[in-house]
């Protein structure tokens, strides 16, 4: 199963069709705003909230990014994918610029909620959409290009705010807003794909689609060791600010730090696509898995921002093999009709990660102090473990076992 490519990375990512790469574009601006989020643990501090009451409104935008994922996932199997991105943005937008301005603790905690639920909507139609967009053979190169460009905003993003949050966070969600209306609009008026899934399969697949979902035993391993891993990614989003804090390093640096990994991710994304061609999908998904866990780990090890960066290297390769990797073993194995329902059990998992890695991260890093690096790096091998067991192949092709473009050249 799945079409091998013959064409170099980077040949085969010039060849994607016009209406990807608009949609590259929309994705740079939509991560480039949406990367205030990293900033509004800092903002909740500076309005006078407790460490405590900041990671559970974190947590309620994951709340309500888990709920969006599963809402985004049916609509885009339902109608437009584009239409479900754009109504996202939208809405996304006025809650940023909520976020920005209210106070009250309680008010901010409904806030979050409304706005993770509508800012990630987006999130399985634009895979999906993707997947849509091309044809089986070049998706790991097209998800790796989302990513690539997805990151180049938010490399850019957290720099950028770093610098504007010496005025007040308000304008770096302000930014957010905006960017959430440009978001829409290139995508409803410019990507031009597929109207709307092939309806009635989608419809007549409506009751099974938990039932076919739970049935698939190796895709709920990769979800549940996927779950692990972004556990330990999240953590940029929390006790990573705590971290560096910790350490003597200023919000400047916090935002060079994790504008770093961003840029890593454009950086290494195709690379990594190429160096990893003829490794089968679980190989190379346990891979980025096991460099993960190990680059949190590092951490253990930072006293200062040169060591931190090597950290955040490490992850990242990590974090570049298995996230495109894993959406195009996704696409690989859902049914055709239900491939947007697929994806919203993959963002799901992301977002049940920053649902629960707030208040968890912050807890155990708080009670295990620099130790708690150590479990980071013990996740993300339990993880790649589970991965390869699951995916040892009994004899024959594995399903969804799927290489990458065969060519290893980026030129």
């Amino acid at each position: 199963m799945g079409t091998i490519e013959t064409e170099s990375t980077w040949t085969s990512l010039r060849s994607m069709p016009a209406a990807v790469w608009l949609l590259y574009l929309a994705a740079l601006i939509n991560r480039f705003g949406n990367s205030a989020i990293v900033f509004l643990v800092f903002h909740l501090r500076a309005i006078g909230l407790s460490a405590g009451q900041a990671g559970f409104v974190l947590t309620a935008y994951g709340l309500g990014g888990l709920g969006s994922s599963v809402v985004g996932g049916h609509l885009a199997d339902k109608i437009s994918r584009q239409r479900v991105i754009s109504g996202s943005a939208v809405f996304a937008c006025v809650g940023f610029l909520a976020l920005g301005q209210v106070h009250g603790y309680r008010v901010l905690v409904l806030v979050s909620v409304c706005t993770g639920l509508m800012a990630e909507m987006y999130r399985p139609a634009a895979n999906a959409l993707v997947a849509d967009l091309v044809p089986p053979g070049k998706r790991v190169t097209a998800f790796a290009g989302y990513r690539l460009f997805t990151n180049a905003g938010f490399a850019v993003g957290p720099m950028i705010g770093g610098l504007l949050s010496r005025e007040g966070t308000g304008y770096v969600f302000g930014i957010a807003a905006a960017c959430c209306l440009c978001y829409a609009a290139l995508v409803l008026f410019g990507v031009r794909g597929p109207a709307s899934p092939v309806r009635g399969r989608a419809r007549a697949g409506r009751r099974s689609a938990l039932s076919t979902v739970t049935r698939d035993r190796r895709f709920l391993t990769f979800l549940a060791a996927y779950f692990l891993v972004m556990l330990v990614l999240m953590q940029y989003q929390s006790t990573f600010a705590l971290f560096t804090d910790r350490i003597g390093l200023s919000q400047r640096e916090f935002g060079i730090l994790v504008g770093l990994n961003g840029m890593l991710v454009v950086i290494l994304s195709l690379p990594a696509s190429a160096v990893t061609a003829t490794l089968r999908s679980g190989i190379a998904i346990a891979l980025g898995f096991l460099l993960t866990g190990v680059g949190f780990g590092l951490n253990l090890f930072a006293t200062d921002v040169l060591l931190v960066v090597v950290a955040v290297v490490v992850a990242t390769m990590g974090e570049v093999i298995f996230i495109p990797r894993g959406a195009a073993y996704v696409a690989e194995i859902a049914p055709v009709e239900m491939r947007a329902r697929y994806m919203s059990a993959l963002e799901s998992a992301w977002s049940l990660s920053l649902v629960v890695s707030p208040v968890l991260g912050i807890a155990a890093y708080e009670a295990a102090g620099r130790s708690f690096w150590i479990i980071c790096a013990s996740v993300g091998a339990v993880a790649a473990a589970a991965m390869l067991v699951s995916h040892r192949p009994p004899g024959g092709t594995v399903l969804g076992e799927e290489r990458a473009p065969a060519a290893t050249t980026i030129g």
